[in-house]
């Protein structure tokens, strides 16, 4: 399928989980492992200590179906990051 803006939230949740464990999502010995993973979704679970809100936004990104991910729209209105957000959406 070709690359639309739902490939770079795909992009945004991998460096959102490396930015969080310090490691990528999916790791493999191989390519062929690599890809096993990627399509299968499955990654370590993020600390305790980050919020459930932040696991929500998190899944949402990684969805393996690029049509269950979220538009950035959506993910800035979920309350994981309006609770941080200071102003309104039209100021950033």
């Amino acid at each position: 399928m070709p690359y639309d803006n739902r490939s770079d939230i795909w992009s945004a949740g991998c460096v959102l989980y490396e930015m969080i464990m310090k490691m990528p999502p999916f790791r493999a010995q191989t390519m062929k492992g690599l890809y096993s993973k990627v399509l299968s979704g499955k990654y370590d679970p993020i600390h305790s200590h980050f919020t459930d809100d932040m696991k929500k936004v998190l899944r949402s990104c990684l969805q393996v179906r690029a049509s269950e991910r979220p538009k950035c729209d959506r993910i800035l209105a979920m309350p994981g990051l309006l609770n941080h957000i200071t102003g309104t959406l039209d100021d950033i």
